[in-house]
Parts: C-alpha cells; structure tokens; sequence
C-alpha cells in the first residue's frame, strides 16, 4: 500500500504537470504521444479531481476540469488517488488494478490509451524523479 504524501488538490495537480513535463523531455514519449491528438480523462478520488490529459507529442497538456474545462472525455479512467501514485510509481500493476476494480475505465474510444501503453516505464521513471524534486520522500512515501 502507497503511503500518500498529500491530499492536498493543488499539490496533486502539481505533481501530475510536473509528470508531464519530465516525461516530454525524453524524445521517445514525445514520439510515442504524436500523432492524432486525443484525450483521456481522469478522474481522482480522496480527494476528488478531474483531469483530461491532451495526447499531442511535444504540445501534450493536463488540464484541471477547475480550469474551466466540463466536457465528458471519452475515455475515462477513474480512481483513487493512492491508486494513481502507486501506478506512477510502478508499486501497482495497472491490469490486476482493472481486473480488482481499482482502476475503472469507461468510454468507446480507446485509441489514446494505446499511447499511454508505450511509455508506462518512462512515466514511471519519471513520477519517481518529481516525487524527490517535490520532496515527498521526506513524506514518508518510499
């Protein structure tokens, strides 16, 4: 079980742009996520936020549903957030997540998480680079 550093919604929102950002520096994500645009809604709980994550190679951005965003996104993954950090942080297989119910998916098109498939090792790599940049070690996380 991943011990949560933070509840707080900014700093989660924080943490996931600064994901995006890590990972768009290595030219295989930025290669892996060109293409047809799309995008991929994410749905947090404990607490409660709502992404959508625009799949656009070096343009791909993660916007908050706060910043003025309330279309549906088709697909949508929704789950808790200490479901998510230990996905990122390779703690939590993704497919057994599915299967147990920890990770629901929902939407007709899922094209865009084909891209996602390719680069879960970079993602992961770099979710544990932003944890240490943020601090969160010091948070007892690891």
């Amino acid at each position: 079980m991943v011990n949560v550093p933070s509840r707080d919604p900014s700093e989660i929102l924080d943490f996931h742009r600064k994901l995006i950002g890590k990972m768009l520096e290595t030219e295989a994500v930025v290669i892996a996520l060109s293409g047809e645009p799309g995008d991929i809604g994410i749905t947090l709980s404990n607490p409660t936020l709502r992404l959508k994550l625009t799949l656009d190679g070096a343009d791909t951005i993660l916007t908050s549903f706060d910043d003025g965003d309330t279309n549906p996104v088709d697909p949508t993954i929704t789950m808790t957030w200490e479901t998510a950090l230990g996905f990122w942080l390779g703690e939590i297989d993704p497919i057994s997540a599915f299967f147990t119910g920890k990770i629901k998916i929902e939407g007709q098109d899922m094209d865009p998480l084909f891209k996602l498939k390719s680069i879960v090792s970079e993602a992961q790599e770099a979710s544990r680079q932003v944890v240490k940049e943020l601090g969160w070690l010091d948070r007892s996380l690891c």
